[in-house]
């Protein structure tokens, strides 16, 4: 009988303005449990150092990867120049990547959608 096992768990979109203004609710996706693991945790911005900042206390509290959301289409997200509006900014979306990757020593991945 073959044994199921649990791949990755991915968190919902967190915001790093709400991690950097330590709002609660935001705060609370940030809770994770001995069984959530391996955990990527989604963060959604579109401050290169607000994303570091983030990144990094995501990988304080367990993340085993931090996965940046460049896919989000809705207007809430991409009014602030987050989610899929960095598709089309070919200098801030790399510069968050970078960022990030230098913020943070487990692995960085971005979601993207056309």
């Amino acid at each position: 009988m073959a044994h199921r096992t649990r791949r990755l768990v991915c968190s919902e979109m967190v915001s790093c303005a709400g991690i950097e203004h330590r709002n609660e609710r935001t705060l609370g996706y940030l809770r994770v449990a001995a069984d959530e693991h391996p955990l990527a945790i989604q963060l959604f911005g579109s401050d290169p150092g607000a994303m570091a900042d983030a990144a990094r206390m995501v990988e304080a509290v367990g993340a085993d990867i931090v996965d940046l959301n460049f896919g989000c289409p809705v207007r809430k997200v991409t009014r602030t120049g987050a989610g899929a509006t960095l598709l089309d900014n070919r200098e801030l979306a790399p510069r968050i990547v970078e960022s990030v990757a230098e913020a943070v020593d487990v692995p960085v991945t971005v979601k993207l959608r056309r």
